[in-house]
């Protein structure tokens, strides 16, 4: 999965703990870790591949735009960057903070984590990744929307 799944997956962890814990401690320590646990399983999904560069950034790039302006105007800031960095620390790891997309050659992929050494599950097609990267900006608009009205 690319970066918004993860994202969002990460975030409604992070939500859930606070959810049911109402201790900000606890949410930072059990949600941060259980989002960063998540990373595992996500990757049990395959995306489909962007074609080009353009295409990746509208799909990913603007969600995650939209992603940190919700961040920011958000009470809960420190949850949203939480499920946010916890659910992709593995990418950020073994992808060498994003050097390996830009220059595979330079910059290879690591496999220190097991859902980097082993094929997913399902491998998703393009339509369907792109499809989940929208869903995933929606998913964290009802954070939000759930937020202000409360």
């Amino acid at each position: 999965m690319y970066t918004n799944v993860h994202g969002a997956i990460g975030t409604s962890i992070v939500f859930a703990t606070y959810g049911i814990t109402k201790d900000e401690t606890i949410t930072y320590i059990l949600g941060g870790a259980l989002g960063f646990l998540s990373h595992h399983y996500a990757d049990k999904l395959g995306e489909g591949r962007y074609p080009n560069y353009k295409e990746m950034g509208f799909y990913e790039g603007i969600p995650l735009l939209f992603f940190g302006l919700v961040a920011l105007l958000s009470d809960y800031t420190g949850f949203y960057i939480l499920g946010m960095l916890s659910s992709n620390l593995m990418d950020l790891i073994d992808k060498k903070g994003g050097l390996s997309l830009i220059n595979r050659d330079k910059y290879p992929f690591g496999k220190l984590f097991p859902c980097h050494r082993t094929r997913p599950l399902v491998d998703l097609n393009l339509k369907t990744t792109k499809i989940l990267s929208l869903c995933s900006s929606l998913l964290i608009l009802i954070f939000f929307i759930y937020e202000l009205v409360n």
